[in-house]
């Protein structure tokens, strides 16, 4: 279902390239002599009451000026609001479009794609879903003690095991949706150093894979409950498949990565 958006403030390609020099989420493909470019203004991962906002940006890399009509193909249940319409696509003249995705209320946590149709090019807009892991914490991190100590969490992952958590308060296992590469713990740790603990049970590609764990206080990494890397010490992080951020490990597929993030006195 296609609905016009009544709201968009101004013209929608001023808006949305102004949008698009900012800190968002893009990808690119390319079709024949269209460039077709997809910025997520809010990120990628999806769950039953994520809106999806994007911006697409057509550009003519070569040839000649088109008169184009783009239209798109959303996955079963999704909802689509848009304001393509028919236009002239120019050398190196880029035209800009808003486009929202909304899931159904039933969307569970998996991957869909939507497809835009321009030309005889169908480029994909992904739509990655959220992962489900789960925080434990804060924990005392004093003097950073985290680093080397192991809390009683670490070595269960029952969600209803209750754990001494700092300053004496009780913590158990919560639920964290995310899209599975940046985790906001900082928000848990109330201004002051601490230990947090996340895991989740992952399905992943069976071979050698590779894990990047980026921290500015310190990190430790479990694979399947063996120890694969860690660091501590504060610094200005730079995240990089590089050491010491880096580990490899053999998947299986079912994996268990748990994570624990040490937190000083400056935030995450």
């Amino acid at each position: 279902m296609a609905e016009p958006i009544p709201d968009f403030p101004g013209d929608p390609s001023a808006a949305l390239i102004k949008l698009i020099q900012g800190p968002a989420l893009r990808t690119t493909s390319w079709t024949e002599d269209i460039k077709t470019e997809v910025t997520y203004f809010e990120g990628l991962p999806v769950t039953g009451d994520h809106v999806v906002q994007a911006g697409v940006t057509f550009q003519l890399t070569e040839g000649e000026e088109k008169r184009m009509t783009p239209a798109i193909d959303a996955p079963d249940g999704w909802s689509v609001s848009h304001r393509f319409e028919e236009f002239r696509l120019r050398p190196e003249s880029p035209t800009s479009f808003p486009l929202i995705l909304t899931p159904p209320s039933t969307a569970q946590l998996s991957d869909s794609q939507a497809t835009l149709r321009i030309g005889r090019g169908r480029p994909k807009i992904s739509l990655p879903a959220a992962q489900l892991w789960y925080r434990s914490g804060p924990f005392d991190n004093t003097e950073g003690k985290g680093f080397n100590y192991t809390y009683p969490a670490e070595r269960s992952q029952k969600l209803d095991d209750v754990f001494n958590g700092r300053s004496g308060l009780a913590e158990q296992w919560e639920p964290l949706v995310t899209n599975g590469r940046t985790f906001d713990l900082e928000q848990f740790c109330n201004g002051a150093p601490g230990t947090m603990l996340i895991w989740a049970g992952l399905v992943l590609p069976e071979g050698r894979l590779k894990i990047m764990a980026a921290s500015s206080m310190g990190a430790v990494v479990f694979i399947n409950g063996e120890r694969l890397l860690s660091y501590h010490h504060d610094h200005q992080v730079w995240p990089d498949f590089k050491e010491p951020y880096v580990g490899e490990f053999e998947s299986k597929g079912m994996t268990t990565v748990l994570i624990k993030v040490l937190r000083g006195k400056n935030p995450l």
